[in-house]
């Protein structure tokens, strides 16, 4: 696990080397572990910082050059079927002078250049440069678990980094807003798609490579989420749990591989509780769990994970948090996370990762789950509105219209009766508030998250909502929510995160099964739930699970009530970029006097402004 950056200049001008070495400095909790520079021609520089994770003798340090020093390579993640590559590699003559992942992967690419990446089971984003050819191959894992952002505006240069800030520092002229991808973060709390809040920069898409040359930049998908397969309906209950006990099974062996301690992450949650049984399971020996609890007991979860790690005999390591501990992270949390990100259950996650550093570098964790399972609620939500779909327009309209004269749940539900389409149903769950004027809120139009939705949604063959909203956040939750809160709050502390559900086998699996097979059962997860109870015994099983929640509703009302006003008042947004004032000042007063609940959308707007004010001077106003 590491940080990676690279500015390369086809027009054959110098890069400042100075500017390049402040620019990876960014990455320095990403990599603590050693830290280097390959640049012998002016023209080109690629950088690594290193978190030593495999075969810890520095000569597997990167960028990493092959034996003739024709190709460098720059690569953060772990390739988890390394070992087996490389007795395929030795058998065709490649030879190997040390034992970790990164000369294989250099090897495969190689002897196999993209065609190695279907091969590749691992979370990984790299960049392969060919010196004699003078051509860049960047590449990123099938689901997104390891970031890539780039920056290439014409044929003259490119710069690639493991997060947004890098890119920012080597540009010599100021950053310009993209308020379309920030709108469009203010609603679904998380930028969409491969938009970032720079105009200019970009994420690679999961599943995609990308060739950089003298020509231009020609990308192309390596990997796409299977089409779901009928046939798999003829496998029974027994065999499909049989099935997925040996894949999971497998696919935390192979994550357990590590020369620093490994750890779980256990919430006591059926997918966090899952992979911890398997890991107590394959090491033989007591495995470290680790959990936090609240001494709020309306946001504490720490008795269940308490009776998963005592039941299996785990070395548990439980970490009680105050009010303070939380909000001061939450005042800091742009010193983590350098883009906006509007995910609230970050605080506990970044406070979690920070507390199991001392005792582990490797945590494995359940993140996946509910996506491929079907664990989220509104997907059974979404099927009757697919129902509803078949009654005329205008009576969904009319009963949509009647939203705010009932409570809270009910007047969502009927709101979203008047959207035509499950992907602006999936749009309208997912808004960070229900019931606002986003035309008043915004000085300029959002990118449509609907519409990226429905982008998404365009890949999967089903018409099952159910399916579509699994699709959805397969391509877009999870890489741009779930897995960028694990990626950067474990990297904020220098630890590894890995994750088993995310196996390609798994994934695979997964989604090969019959929509109706995944919910046969009224019991959310009931495919997990069952293999849990192979596992935990049914009383713990029962235990309830709520997930990391922060009280920010709370908070806005009382303790933070002033640091949000002074932070979003007409003031400081005077001359903002994206927000109009007045709007803002309507929401928060609705919130603070209890006649609506803002909270994430209030959340969201401050994060944005935290990370505004950080970066004044790198950015256009």
């Amino acid at each position: 696990m590491c940080g990676i950056l690279g500015e390369i200049r086809f027009d054959n001008s110098a890069v400042d080397l100075h500017r390049f070495g402040v620019a990876l400095d960014r990455l320095q909790r990403r990599g603590p572990d050693a830290a280097a520079v390959w640049s012998i021609e002016p023209s080109v520089a690629l950088g690594h910082r290193r978190l030593a994770i495999l075969d810890l003798d520095p000569r597997s340090d990167q960028p990493f050059l092959d034996a003739v020093n024709e190709n460098v390579l720059v690569y953060n993640g772990e390739i988890y079927n390394f070992a087996k590559l490389r007795e395929e590699l030795a058998a065709l003559g490649h030879v190997f002078r040390t034992e970790s992942d990164t000369e294989v992967l250099l090897a495969a690419l190689l002897q196999w250049g993209t065609e190695a990446l279907p091969r590749l089971n691992g979370m990984f984003a790299f960049a392969w440069w060919n010196i004699p050819q003078k051509r860049l191959l960047i590449a990123r894992d099938r689901i997104g678990v390891k970031p890539l952002y780039f920056d290439f505006s014409s044929n003259q240069r490119i710069a690639f980094s493991s997060t947004l800030s890098p890119l920012i520092e080597l540009r010599e002229t100021e950053s310009r807003l993209d308020t379309g991808a920030l709108g469009a973060y203010l609603s679904a709390l998380y930028l969409p798609g491969v938009s970032t809040a720079i105009t200019g920069i970009s994420q690679l898409a999961p599943g995609t490579y990308a060739w950089i040359d003298t020509d231009g930049f020609k990308s192309a998908a390596w990997w796409s989420a299977p089409v779901h397969r009928a046939k798999e309906s003829a496998s029974t209950e027994r065999q499909v749990l049989a099935k997925l006990d040996s894949l999971l099974g497998e696919a935390v062996q192979r994550r357990l591989v590590s020369d620093v301690p490994v750890g779980t992450l256990l919430s006591g949650g059926v997918d966090s509780s899952l992979v911890a049984a398997y890991v107590q399971r394959s090491t033989g020996e007591r495995s470290q769990t680790f959990t936090i609890g609240f001494k709020d007991k309306a946001h504490d979860e720490s008795e269940t994970a308490r009776a998963v790690a005592k039941h299996l005999g785990t070395r548990h390591h439980e970490f009680i948090v105050g009010p303070n501990d939380l909000a001061d992270l939450a005042l800091n949390i742009t010193d983590h996370f350098d883009e906006p990100f509007a995910d609230a259950s970050a605080i506990p996650t970044l406070l979690l990762a920070k507390l199991c550093r001392p005792n582990a570098t490797v945590v494995l964790c359940g993140d996946g789950g509910d996506e491929l399972f079907g664990g989220y609620q509104y997907y059974r939500r979404a099927n009757a509105y697919g129902t509803a779909q078949r009654f005329p327009h205008w009576l969904r309209r009319a009963s949509a219209q009647l939203a705010p004269h009932f409570g809270h749940l009910t007047g969502m539900a009927l709101a979203g009766l008047r959207y035509s389409t499950i992907p602006d149903v999936f749009a309208f769950m997912r808004s960070a508030s229900k019931f606002v004027d986003w035309t008043s809120l915004l000085r300029h139009p959002a990118e449509s998250v609907s519409s990226h939705f429905s982008a998404l949604s365009a890949r999967c063959t089903e018409s099952d909502p159910r399916r579509i909203g699994m699709m959805i956040d397969l391509l877009s939750y999870l890489p741009n929510d779930i897995l960028v809160k694990g990626d950067r709050s474990t990297m904020a502390f220098s630890v590894e995160g890995r994750h088993p559900f995310l196996d390609v086998h798994v994934v695979e699996y997964a989604l090969s099964l019959p929509t109706d097979q995944i919910f046969a059962r009224s019991e959310s997860k009931w495919i997990l739930r069952s293999l849990m109870r192979n596992y935990i015994p049914e009383d713990i099983c029962r235990l309830p699970k709520h997930g990391f929640t922060v009280p920010i509703r709370e908070w806005f009302r009382g303790p933070l009530k002033s640091f949000v006003r002074d932070h979003l008042n007409s003031h400081t947004l005077r001359d903002d970029p994206l927000l109009h004032s007045g709007a803002v000042e309507k929401l928060i007063s609705e919130h603070e006097s209890h006649s609506n609940n803002h909270e994430n959308l209030i959340w969201a707007m401050l994060v944005y402004r935290l990370w505004f004010t950080k970066n004044t001077g790198r950015l256009c106003q």
